[in-house]
């Protein structure tokens, strides 16, 4: 089997970090999904923060905004969401977090800053052609270490 991934790639994956995929088990597919999947989370919260401001309600005490993202459970999973929540509520990365490089310099190269406006994240799982969600998570909060490494 021929590793498509194995280790840093390019510098923009986390140096402790490690992904092993297999041309033969969809490795590209998986890999592509994980990082689209990530860029959609900071795309989808970026839009959100937007139609805050330009609704006049950044600061407003009285209103919440819930920023709720659908996934199969193939191309990312919930835990990628949660390391993205962690980011975006604390404004620095997890160590363990391995898209952490990578975001952070697609950030930088084009002046993106997260305002920290979006009051909570849900997560919903659908199988594929389901009409209904199979798993419904209403307040995504950040990976726990029970550890307390992190």
């Amino acid at each position: 089997m021929g590793a498509i991934r194995e280790g840093p790639a390019g510098g923009m994956v986390s140096d402790n970090v490690h992904v092993s995929l297999s041309e033969q088990w969809m490795g590209g597919e998986i890999w592509h999904g994980w990082v689209a999947g990530r860029g959609r989370m900071l795309e989808y919260a970026l839009e959100l923060e937007q139609k805050i401001r330009e609704g006049g309600l950044k600061g407003r005490k009285d209103t919440a905004f819930v920023l709720a993202i659908c996934g199969t459970g193939f191309d990312w999973h919930e835990s990628q969401l949660e390391d993205f929540v962690d980011f975006y509520r604390n404004g620095r990365y997890r160590p363990d977090d391995s898209f952490a490089k990578m975001e952070a310099h697609f950030m930088q190269e084009r002046k993106l800053v997260l305002e920290r406006t979006i009051t909570s994240f849900a997560y919903m799982k659908r199988k594929t052609r389901a009409i209904l969600p199979s798993v419904a998570h209403w307040n995504i909060r950040g990976p726990v270490d029970p550890e307390g490494i992190v």
